[in-house]
């Protein structure tokens, strides 16, 4: 087989590689995990997070959560001003397991407690980057087109 095949005799390829959004290292697939799975247990999408980085979110979460255990009674989402009871009722069949109607909010980069948010909010948040100029502009931008005016 070698004399049909010479390149595959021996050869060891190297191993795939990715570069870690946040710790910025480069490291073998194997260290990255994947978001979810498909309908039949395939896995899905990777991370582009390396499994060291989610384990120290996920220690910082665990530790404030501790430190700042999640609201109760008639608090409401200092966003959307929806209290427990609203989100919990009208959450979505794959929140059903929340444990809270909370999600805490805290800076990526200090590990500093922020407060609680519901999780859209969270997540709206999130998608700006955490920036309040993003998301005044944004508010801006959808009150002109309530008001029916041309953004341009």
């Amino acid at each position: 087989m070698s004399n049909l095949l010479p390149f595959l005799d021996e050869t060891v390829l190297p191993p795939l590689t990715k570069k870690c959004i946040k710790c910025g290292q480069e490291k073998t697939l194997d260290n990255y995990g994947y978001r979810s799975r498909d309908k039949f247990g395939n896995p899905g999408e990777q991370r582009n997070d390396c499994k060291d980085c989610i384990y120290k979110e996920s220690k910082i979460r665990d530790d404030l959560r501790k430190m700042y255990p999640p609201p109760a009674g008639d608090y409401k989402c200092p966003g959307c001003l929806k209290t427990s009871k609203d989100i919990m009722e009208n959450r979505h069949s794959h929140y059903k397991v929340m444990k809270s109607a909370f999600v805490l909010d805290h800076n990526h980069e200090t590990g500093k407690f922020n407060g609680w948010l519901c999780d859209n909010c969270n997540y709206a948040c999130g998608r700006a980057n955490d920036d309040p100029e993003i998301l005044r502009r944004l508010a801006n931008y959808k009150e002109k087109m309530n008001k029916n005016e041309r953004y341009i």
